[in-house]
């Protein structure tokens, strides 16, 4: 009955303490949860095949054992995480809950650990927003993986580049309907995005 009672009391801990440091982990939950599950699972399995074969609980325990299971667990738990969202269709979710890419809104509502905070409108223009009476905290952002946040920066930087270039154009000189013809190219194939810097840049439509 102890060995029994000891189970029950790891797995009710073990997701307590997973929630309770979930902000810290967020970014690699798939990764822990399936760490802490082959884990569990080893020693919740050796402890009842003892407790049925009326041996102490942890006869035959194997530290070795115990994380080769957890190291089985986190791959699974990766890659299932990763399968899971390829099936339908989605960018990959690091296990914060937040989609990459599907969430839109301010700085703060939106920055996720393991993720780049895309601001819609760079922050390179920020002179230019606050002259036109825009508050720069309520710029759009949207949180993506590295790999989806590179190609958004290069492309800004392609249509205005930066006021160190010999572009009569640059970050220094470009106007809001400046700004805005740029992100009509840039997110012609993301009208939720062009929809929100259109909301933001116009606030008067």
């Amino acid at each position: 009955m102890l060995a029994v009672a000891a189970v029950v009391a790891v797995s009710i801990a073990v997701p307590a303490l997973v929630v309770a440091a979930a902000p810290a982990i967020a970014a690699f939950a798939p990764v822990i949860t399936g760490a802490i599950g082959g884990a569990v699972s080893y020693t919740a399995t050796k402890i009842a095949v003892n407790t049925v074969e009326e041996r102490p609980a942890l006869e035959g325990f194997s530290p070795l054992a115990c994380a080769t299971n957890a190291a089985a667990g986190a791959c699974f738990g990766q890659a299932f995480n990763i399968i899971g969202n390829a099936i339908l269709n989605q960018p990959i979710d690091l296990g914060s809950g937040v989609v990459a890419g599907r969430e839109i809104g301010t700085y703060d509502e939106v920055k996720t650990p393991g993720f780049e905070t895309h601001h819609l409108v760079p922050v390179c223009f920020t002179t230019q927003l606050n002259e036109a009476g825009l508050n720069p905290d309520e710029n759009p952002c949207t949180p993506l993986t590295h790999t989806d946040y590179v190609p958004y920066t290069n492309a800004w930087r392609e249509e205005i580049p930066y006021s160190n270039s010999s572009s009569v154009l640059n970050t220094n000189t470009a106007t809001i309907p400046d700004i805005w013809n740029a992100a009509q190219k840039i997110y012609s194939e993301d009208p939720d995005y062009l929809d929100a810097v259109n909301q933001y840049l116009h606030p008067w439509q």
